[in-house]
């Protein structure tokens, strides 16, 4: 059999990006029924009778380790003496033996095996010599019968008939002996490979070297097969090893390791029917898939399980930045439902050193190893709880989500103190997760992780001849510091996940008006307020200040699910309104829950059906193709109706009426509606998009309960969070922005249902927070009740921002590397420092900004900012936004001795400006 291997190589592009398939045949791989061992084994066959016989001999170098030769004696006279077996191929693998005459010397022969004469119990000893293993076709004839070493070999006696198997080795006279193996072993992997392939027998004995040994092939195809992937400077490889596809090696600095299997780690995880798929695959075929382009690797990998009638594509996406995207598509290949109860799409291994020759390398320093960053939080308003945590002795770590609306984005950072590194995921999936992280001190201390999605119920019922797409996983392993590492994941994501947009619609400045808080409700819910004088009014406001998009948020319709204005707030409809916000030079939004229902509603009415009733939340059942068609028809009516440029998504089911949703009785199986739920809305969305490509839009799920890459992938602009007020808004932000880039983000400040008082009122860091750290979104309630009563320095300082967003933030956001200094970073969470401060550059490092806020005690009331993302040798003109000051200072001072910035009080803060001069 034959090494396939195929390579692609790109384009010059930002990262280098390759991979390479290699089937690779193992090297005891030798044809079915063939009999074979290590030296110095050896067969012996005893004559049952007086007989004159010839002998046939070929043998197979099976590993190129050492020299391996073939000697033969007959009554205990040498007549072949170390006949060496040559290497035959690269895998030292033939489709045909190697002969007798081959072997010896040339001009030599085999005669000497020729009509031998031997009485009754003498013996003929063929011996594999030298420290390798070789394979023996071994066959002696009479004129009356054939005795074959294939056909005859036995695992269940030794001796059997005239042959058996063992040790050789040389007597005192200098006659061979035989020590006979006396047991039978069914999985013979002496050094960990399974070179002879999964459930291979063999003869051994126990008080002789695990080696030692003597089996009869069976003809197993390659042991090892190979994907290769290469991603800016990481290398991943995974392969089929022993009917498992486990992760077998990866380097941060683009090294080609030796196939060691230390690191062998299964790299998914599948149950059906709560029955672990570990081992039973075989490959089926590989391929490119002829989606990618011409700057990206798509590959797939097909296998296919022994027992369970499920194949398995496994999808590795490369797009030349330092992550890779891995999702499955699983198919059921039966006559009967199966239960997906367990899933992981990706799972891996970290080792952080490793001993050679006893002595740590590199030196164990760190009594901690490994620490793992996460979101630790999962309730409402409190997304981005960024903290690190470090492992103990054979600790488990089990995080995740069981609540249904997780306001804890799937997404980990794991630093490895002992190698330097980094590695960063995300898991695409909007519902419940659990990222399982085993930490084993075992003499080289490894942390063993999963990461999938969670029901307690059947994650999906698989149909015959179904095939399920799996979430995907995004994940890479830099040898960066964490900035780095953050920003290698923005750029995938701002090249691979974030939807298409046009350009001159992204990252606008938008006003927001709720009908039912701000200045238009004493209580919230209460839209009455919400009419067209109000709307007319912030209209008005939001074209003063300088505002692009305006926003009707909610409340102005009558009965949730029919989407229709309010009749008697609204007579004339919302076109006079849109068309308003036109004339004022701004485009036009609108809200809507779209996803939810009422009782009182027409849909609750005439088809209760459709919904799943978790009052006073009712949602439509996606997973309902009626309901789904139904609520893609009203979304369609409201785009096109209503003339919308923007669209604003809500989904308010706070996690203690959710937890894991519905569950369903599917072909026979209790099955979690999440997953069909999450499909119907993925594809909804895709066609909203392809539909309407101009269309903004953006989801807002009660605050940031899917800020995952599952909705980021369908939506523009993502909404922060639910009351949002300083400085845990800064918090937030601080966290969210290490897993998804800031232009995605919107900060609603002070849309917290309209709480007035016990908060930090600074309006000079409220509006920072705004205008510089995500795309703006200005809530109606921060501003005033009308036009009238903005007084002329708060009216200033908006156009101020606005102006300062437009000609210098905007320009750099959306491509900007991001840097975390407090309180995240490498070692510190949100809870880490009582100080906000966070850069932002342009790639060519020409300009770029820094927001920094005071948001809790500290021992001093100065923080000394140092940026990191200028060039040292240029020199910077620097603003300070809060006094209009400006130095001119070079790169390498800034950098080493840093800008002293005091901040006094709570909500205090500056914004700094720097600008490369020529």
């Amino acid at each position: 059999m034959s090494i396939i291997v195929f390579q692609i190589f790109t384009a010059s592009i930002l990262a280098y990006t390759d991979f390479s398939m290699a089937s690779v045949q193992s090297e005891l791989d030798f044809p079915e029924g063939r009999c074979g061992g290590h030296a110095p084994t050896g067969v012996a066959w005893t004559a049952p009778e007086d007989v004159s016989i010839d002998i046939s001999l070929d043998a197979w170098k099976l590993r190129n380790n050492a020299n391996t030769y073939i000697t033969v004696w007959v009554n205990g006279e040498k007549r072949i003496d170390k006949a060496l077996i040559p290497i035959q191929s690269e895998t030292c693998n033939s489709e045909i033996p190697y002969t007798l005459a081959q072997m010896l010397e040339e001009g030599g022969s085999g005669d000497s095996l020729q009509k031998i004469s031997l009485k009754q119990g003498e013996q003929v000893i063929v011996e594999i010599g030298g420290n390798d293993y070789a394979g023996i076709d071994l066959s002696i004839k009479s004129d009356r019968q054939l005795w074959e070493l294939d056909q005859d070999f036995s695992y269940e006696h030794n001796a059997n008939d005239s042959w058996s198997y063992g040790q050789v080795t040389i007597g005192t006279d200098s006659k061979p002996e035989m020590v006979f193996f006396d047991t039978v072993i069914s999985e013979f992997n002496p050094d960990g490979k399974a070179q002879f392939g999964v459930g291979q027998p063999a003869w051994i004995s126990k008080e002789l070297p695990a080696h030692l040994s003597m089996i009869k092939s069976l003809g197993r195809t390659p042991s090892s097969q190979e994907l290769r992937h290469v991603s800016g400077t990481m290398v991943y490889t995974e392969a089929l090893i022993e009917d498992r596809w486990v992760g077998r090696h990866w380097s941060s600095d683009g090294t080609f390791k030796i196939g060691y299997e230390g690191f062998l780690q299964n790299a998914f995880v599948i149950e059906i029917d709560h029955q672990r798929l570990e081992a039973g695959w075989r490959m089926v075929s590989t391929e490119e898939s002829e989606d990618a382009g011409k700057d990206t690797r798509h590959t797939v990998i097909n296998l296919s399980h022994k027992g369970i009638d499920i194949d398995v594509a496994i999808h590795s996406y490369l797009d030349g930045t330092q992550i890779i995207t891995r999702w499955l598509e699983i198919t059921n290949t039966g006559d009967q439902a199966v239960a997906l109860t367990d899933l992981a799409p990706w799972a891996g291994r970290l080792v952080t050193h490793q001993n050679f020759w006893a002595t740590p390398n590199p030196p164990k320093r760190y009594e901690y190893p490994f620490a793992l960053g996460y979101f630790s939080e999962s309730d409402h308003s409190w997304e981005g709880r960024f903290k690190w945590h470090t492992f103990q002795e054979a600790e488990v770590l089990k995080i995740g989500c069981h609540k249904g609306q997780c306001y804890d984005d799937p997404f980990f950072i794991i630093r490895s103190e002992g190698t330097g590194q980094h590695l960063i995921a995300h898991l695409e999936w909007s519902a419940n997760w659990d990222l399982n992280a085993e930490y084993h001190d075992d003499g080289a201390d490894t942390l063993v992780f999963r990461i999938g999605p969670w029901a307690s119920e059947a994650l999906r019922v698989i149909a015959p001849n179904e095939t399920v797409k799996t979430p995907a996983v995004h994940f890479g392993l830099l040898a960066e510091d964490l900035d780095t590492t953050v920003q290698a994941m923005h750029e995938h994501i701002r090249r691979s996940v974030f939807p298409k947009r046009d350009a001159a619609r992204a990252n606008l400045i938008q006003y927001a008006l709720p009908g039912d808080q701000g200045y238009l409700s004493q209580n919230f819910g209460d839209s009455s307020g919400y009419t067209v004088e109000s709307v007319r009014k912030n209209i008005d406001i939001a074209a003063a200040i300088g505002a692009e998009l305006f926003i009707m948020d909610a409340g102005w319709w009558d009965i949730q699910g029919d989407w229709e204005p309010s009749v008697s707030r609204f007579p004339d409809g919302l076109k006079p309104l849109s068309d308003y916000a036109r004339e004022n030079n701004m485009l036009f939004g609108l809200y809507g829950e779209i996803e939810k229902s009422s009782s009182a509603s027409r849909v609750g009415r005439e088809h209760p059906e459709w919904i799943e009733w978790y009052e006073p939340f009712p949602v439509l059942n996606l997973a309902d193709p009626q309901a789904a068609a139904h609520m893609e028809k009203e979304l369609t009516h409201i785009i096109e109706d209503f003339g919308l440029d923007l669209f604003r998504l809500d989904f308010n089911t706070p996690s203690f009426e959710v937890k894991e949703g519905k569950s369903f009785l599917r072909q026979g199986i209790e099955e979690n509606n999440f997953w069909r739920y999450y499909d119907s809305f993925a594809d909804i969305f895709q066609r909203i998009h392809e539909k309407y490509p101009n269309l903004i839009l953006q989801q807002a799920a009660c605050g940031g309960g899917r800020n995952d890459l599952a909705t980021v992938r369908r939506f523009h602009e993502n909404y922060l969070t639910d009351g949002s007020r300083l400085p845990f808004e800064t918090q937030n932000y601080a966290g969210q922005s290490m897993a998804i880039p800031p232009e995605n983000f919107i900060i609603a400040h002070g849309a917290d249902g309209g709480g007035p008082t016990g908060h930090a009122e600074n309006f000079e860091t409220n509006l920072r927070t705004v205008f510089t750290l995500s795309t703006p979104w200005i809530f109606a309630g921060t501003v005033a009740p009308d036009l009238d009563s903005i007084s002329p320095h708060r009216l200033e300082r908006y156009r101020h921002y606005v102006a300062l967003y437009k000609e210098f933030i905007r320009p750099i956001l959306p491509t900007s590397r991001v840097y975390h200094h407090a309180p995240i970073s490498a070692r510190g969470g949100v809870e880490s420092n009582g100080f906000f401060a966070m850069e932002f550059f342009a790639p060519d490092r020409s300009r770029g900004w820094a927001t920094l806020v005071r948001i809790g005690p500290s021992d001093t009331d100065v923080y000394v900012f140092k940026p990191r993302g200028l060039d040292r040798g240029k020199t910077y003109k620097v603003t300070f936004d809060g006094t209009s000051e400006t130095v001119f200072v070079d790169g390498l001072s800034l950098v080493r001795d840093g800008l002293p910035i005091r901040l006094e009080i709570l909500a205090s803060s500056e914004l700094l400006l720097f600008e490369m001069q020529e």
